[in-house]
């Protein structure tokens, strides 16, 4: 069977803290399978769950070539910049048509880029499935953050805050019309 499954196993502020209303980014636990071959498991690192979200949204109309992007797809401590450590996960998404190829999947829990583990991955599949899968997962994300808004002091922080989830909603309205459409 040719799928991909992203799932958040866990998702919180920075420290667990449920009472935090300050924190910009989402942490958590991923599960993400490709071809029902594990990439991430939840004795993998803790994620940056909102920027991998939106990182991933972009895919949806976009190829990604994971060697000519300075951001990976999932990332370790990506905050709203997406700059982070090299800690990641990520993969090659091409567009052809009705369908999208996923390839190159590779994973590095660590900082020594030695330690890259690269899967034997590949699947094409139609990109609707593709973009329902993103879109489950963005929704995921936003619902999150519906439940707990975040409040911050007016600074440079709020405007990028807003600047994120400008993009990322519009993105992830743009793609659930794409699927009423089908």
């Amino acid at each position: 069977m040719r799928n991909l499954r992203i799932n958040i196993v866990d998702q919180y502020w920075t420290g667990k803290n449920p009472d935090n209303k300050t924190d910009p980014c989402s942490y958590g636990l991923l599960s993400i399978t490709a071809n029902d071959v594990p990439i991430v498991g939840e004795g993998d690192e803790r994620w940056t769950i909102s920027t991998s979200g939106l990182m991933l949204l972009r895919t949806l109309s976009n190829d990604f070539a994971s060697a000519n992007s300075r951001f990976p797809l999932i990332q370790h401590c990506g905050q709203l910049g997406m700059i982070g450590c090299p800690m990641h996960v990520t993969w090659d998404v091409f567009h052809q048509g009705t369908m999208v190829t996923l390839k190159n999947f590779q994973k590095l829990l660590s900082t020594d880029k030695r330690d890259l583990i690269h899967f034997d991955v590949a699947l094409e599949l139609p990109l609707v499935s593709y973009v329902r899968e993103v879109v489950r997962f963005a929704d995921g994300i936003k619902f999150f953050f519906q439940k707990q808004p975040r409040e911050f002091a007016k600074d440079d922080s709020t405007a990028d805050y807003e600047s994120f989830w400008q993009e990322f909603n519009g993105l992830l309205e743009k793609n659930r019309k794409r699927l009423k459409e089908k």
